[in-house]
């Protein structure tokens, strides 16, 4: 048997001259390991061959992948990591670079027989005897037909020959999250925070994957999911003011919050409080203000469903009012999601602007927008798709919703529910009398408009019960609870009034729905007028004198009468009666 040769000990050996000649071609460059246990591990080891002994890494020998070798006098000049080590073979010298933390890369040379570990990007070139391979060629976690390449780069391209190359180059820099490899070309580009934005689907010649190898861990749809909580969340003490769907909870972090959010049907974003740890869910438009330790972000950061460089004009139409000041697009959507008249948004890269689009948006497509990027008013991972949005606008499907009639910030696009608190909010005020069973929500909406006291009313969707309300809605959260108005006729209501500045009833408090204000004017003594403020989702009662303070063109501002729209009351004739 061969005498086991250990590595202190090799200086006066015939093998150190070739070991040191080599050892200086490869050490322009050399880094000191900390592994306490690097050297015990080879010691061991023998040069002629041998397989190491059981207590060495090379057990796993026989199996390991070595499909990615470049085989034929390549070497690597990145630097070396400590000294060269003697191997008997490749996969030895493998086995070596993944016992170690520091490795992404190794180059065995054949005629010294020695195992060179590398660290940073692979810096290839061509040298007699040199085979250089990536820490891994395991490439299951790859996704084919996959390109991050319009997301800004963290590292300048490289030229390589396959993908497990551009890994091995962006796990030794950690401002790269993710490559993407150009078949034809023979390039990698690598990619930081923030590369999911730029996600591209069927792109041919193109493989994108994690800067993690993947018999590591890494997982390219786990890191992209990652990338895009912190790439559309507000990190920076940024809250939101829009109301909160119930009490704000104790959650363990901002991904909790959002995996809350997600899970609740209203919930449009949401606010965490990274100081007292506390989740707010919130429903309609995000209203954006500082506040420490506040991190704000929509129910979903998924955009794999948005078209870039796709817009859709302005026109008489389709357009719904003014565009918005938005950082990203993200935010785009979740404020089309609030408006039951939206179809789709139109987001600004250069203006950082949001545009909606109603009904009809198709007719005024322009492909080929530089900067625009459009998505549907449906989060993708909840099925947003603007191919189903253009084929049903184009075949006059969708939803008819009355641009004169529904309300921004409504419960939902159906014009039945526009009325209605449809996420577990009951009320508190008096029942008229003992609740009843009903069949649905429709039977109780009738039964509450034939009762003439019946103000509105609430449905538990569980128990199947009726319950008939007088008053002023006092919303609460509670399992099953649907709550609505009287009627969900809006037609007496008059968008863009606002009379805000007049002598009110109480203080202005905050709802999701126009109608509970018309709800609460009527049963409020003294109040005739009201006016509900969307963006804000705050109501102000109002008593006589009111029409004086009447300004028009308020954006977001809708008012009425304190009686029902079906029960003929008119905003106008209250107005005369008024002054």
């Amino acid at each position: 048997m061969r005498a086991l040769l250990l590595v202190p000990v090799i200086a006066c050996s015939q093998q150190s001259s070739i070991w040191f000649a080599v050892a200086r071609r490869h050490g322009g460059q050399q880094l000191r390991l900390g592994v306490p246990e690097f050297r015990p591990l080879f010691a061991q080891m023998t040069i002629g061959g041998d397989e190491p002994s059981t207590t060495a890494a090379g057990s796993e020998d026989a199996n390991y992948d070595l499909s990615c070798l470049h085989s034929s006098n390549v070497g690597s000049k990145a630097a070396t990591i400590g000294d060269p080590l003697p191997t008997g073979s490749a996969k030895q010298c493998a086995l070596v670079c993944r016992e170690v933390t520091e490795c992404n890369h190794f180059t065995y040379n054949t005629q010294a027989k020695m195992c060179y570990l590398k660290s940073g990007k692979p810096d290839l070139y061509s040298y007699p005897g040199d085979m250089t391979a990536p820490r891994s060629c395991d490439t299951t976690c790859f996704e084919k037909g996959v390109s991050y390449d319009k997301a800004p780069d963290v590292m300048n391209p490289i030229s390589a020959s396959q993908a497990v190359d551009c890994q091995a180059a962006c796990a030794a820099d950690p401002r790269c999250k993710t490559f993407t490899f150009s078949e034809p070309d023979k390039t990698c580009s690598f990619k930081g925070r923030g590369f999911s934005a730029h996600k591209q689907m069927k792109v041919a010649g193109v493989t994108s994957g994690p800067a993690q190898f993947c018999d590591s861990g890494g997982d390219l749809r786990l890191q992209e999911q990652a990338d895009q909580l912190y790439g559309c969340v507000h990190t920076e003490d940024v809250g939101s003011e829009a109301p909160n769907l119930s009490d704000p909870k104790p959650a363990t972090s901002m991904e909790a919050c959002m995996k809350r959010c997600r899970s609740e049907g209203k919930c449009t974003h949401f606010t965490f409080n990274v100081t007292a740890g506390m989740c707010h869910l919130k429903a309609g438009k995000m209203q954006l203000y500082p506040y420490a330790g506040d991190r704000t972000g929509p129910k979903s950061c998924d955009t794999s469903c948005f078209w870039r460089e796709v817009a859709y004009a302005k026109n008489q139409l389709s357009d719904l009012g003014s565009a918005y000041q938005i950082l990203q697009p993200t935010d785009c959507q979740a404020l089309c999601a609030a408006n039951p008249l939206c179809k789709v948004f139109v987001w600004d890269y250069f203006e950082k602007t949001c545009a909606f689009r109603g009904k009809g948006f198709l007719k005024h497509k322009k492909p080929h927008a530089v900067g625009a990027i459009s998505g549907p008013r449906e989060f993708c991972d909840f099925g947003g798709n603007m191919h189903q949005r253009e084929e049903a606008d184009a075949a006059n499907t969708d939803d008819p919703v009355d641009a004169a009639r529904a309300l921004p910030n409504a419960a939902d696009h159906h014009q039945d529910l526009l009325c209605v608190h449809t996420g577990n909010i009951g009320s508190k005020a008096g029942d008229i009398e003992s609740p009843q069973p009903a069949n649905d929500l429709t039977e109780c909406m009738a039964r509450c408009k034939a009762t003439k006291k019946c103000s509105h009313y609430t449905f538990n969707t569980n128990s199947k019960y009726c319950h008939m309300k007088s008053g002023k809605p006092k919303l609460y959260e509670y399992p099953g609870d649907l709550t609505g108005s009287k009627t969900c006729d809006t037609s007496c209501f008059r968008r863009g009034v606002d009379y805000s500045t007049a002598p009110g009833v109480g203080k202005p408090w905050f709802t999701t729905l126009a109608t509970d204000c018309q709800v609460a004017c009527g049963a409020e003594d003294g109040c005739v007028a009201f006016t509900w403020h969307a963006p804000t989702s705050r109501c102000y009662l109002l008593t006589a004198g009111f029409s004086k303070h009447r300004r028009d063109g308020v954006e977001g501002a809708i008012s009425g009468p304190y009686t029902f729209c079906d029960d003929s009351e008119n905003l106008q004739v209250l107005e005369e009666e008024d002054a």
